[in-house]
């Protein structure tokens, strides 16, 4: 007899009488649990990695930019370092 993990009766009519036997059932049952529990784990440390991967993707620094784009917000160094046009007429 086994016992379905998704199945939550038991028919204790149809259970054995012997302890020995019994024992073994319990061992079965343990041992699947456990299996159960280790399949579970592999999967949800997998999506937790994937899941850690398209964040470093999505949001890590990145290399590509545009043409121009690193002198978008150099007001202040414009400002202190003048060009030759404003320093000429200084």
């Amino acid at each position: 007899m086994r016992y379905n993990s998704r199945m939550k009766k038991l028919d204790t009519n149809a259970l054995p009488d012997d302890v020995e036997a019994l024992k073994k059932m319990v061992l079965e049952l343990q041992n699947q649990q456990q299996a159960e529990t280790m399949q579970w784990k592999r999967k949800l440390y997998h999506l937790l990695e994937k899941w850690q991967l398209e964040l470093k993707k999505r949001f890590a620094a990145s290399s590509e930019g545009l043409p121009g784009q690193g002198d978008l917000f150099n007001e202040i160094e414009d400002i202190l370092n003048p060009d030759e046009d404003e320093v000429a007429v200084e």
